[in-house]
């Protein structure tokens, strides 16, 4: 077991993000275990998200990898009021 890091991907002014549903928005790449993450953030959803008013986010490793890689993730979301 390893332990756990905190990584942080912050993404100001999102009622200015593009809302339409696929369109994409990625963090800056954060470094955690040898490997680079992005968090890739859909602010109108993603093409599997069901109903309006839905927001998908995914954890992304953009280091080359051979095969696959497990990994045990928890995360919190937080919305600051204006």
């Amino acid at each position: 077991d390893s332990e756990w890091h905190t990584i942080r991907a912050v993404f100001h002014n999102f009622a200015d993000l593009p809302h339409q549903r696929e369109n994409c928005v990625d963090s800056p790449e954060l470094q955690c275990h040898g490997y680079m993450w992005a968090v890739r953030l859909y602010p109108g959803g993603h093409a599997d998200s069901t109903g309006d008013d839905r927001v998908a986010i995914f954890l992304r490793c953009v280091s080359p990898v051979k095969g696959m890689v497990e990994v045990k993730a928890k995360y919190r979301i937080r919305i600051p009021s204006s």
